[in-house]
């Protein structure tokens, strides 16, 4: 997990796995699901399959074993949310996610994450006027000056 700009302004993933391991991995793929990403998926961006394959590893061995492994885990299912929720379908219950449905669900996902930051922004910016308020009637009440 983690990404890196290069000078050209692209962006690649960065595996923080040994690269022999690499095919190994990839042959481990369960799902079609991951098979479908990795067809649409440029060499450059492997990180992200590499994700993917670790979200069936951690699905398929009843979840993660060790501090770290927890810790990847709640990185990829933030990061991931809509890829997670396909791969736990598959394998738990053979319900395949084609790849339309796929980008449908993850640019619906999108749609309404970004409404929820918005509105999180508006609801912290009133808070913050409601505060602010406040303090500036105690502050008059106290003889203070504007």
């Amino acid at each position: 997990m983690g990404y890196q700009v290069e000078d050209d302004g692209s962006v690649t993933g960065i595996l923080w796995i040994d690269p022999a391991m690499l095919g190994t991995m990839l042959e481990a793929v369960r799902t079609q699901f991951v098979r479908d990403r990795i067809a649409e998926t440029p060499w450059q961006a492997r990180a992200y399959i590499v994700d993917l394959e670790f979200a069936e590893r951690i699905l398929t061995t009843d979840g993660p074993h060790s501090f770290a492994g927890g810790m990847a885990w709640h990185q990829v299912k933030c990061q991931y949310p809509v890829e997670v929720a396909a791969i736990r379908d598959e394998l738990t219950r053979g319900l395949y996610m084609a790849p339309d449905a796929f980008h449908r669900h993850e640019r619906e996902y999108a749609e309404a994450d970004a409404a929820r930051r918005d509105q999180a922004r508006a609801d912290a910016a009133l808070q913050q006027g409601r505060v602010m308020a406040g303090a500036l009637a105690v502050w008059r009440r106290l003889g203070g000056q504007l």
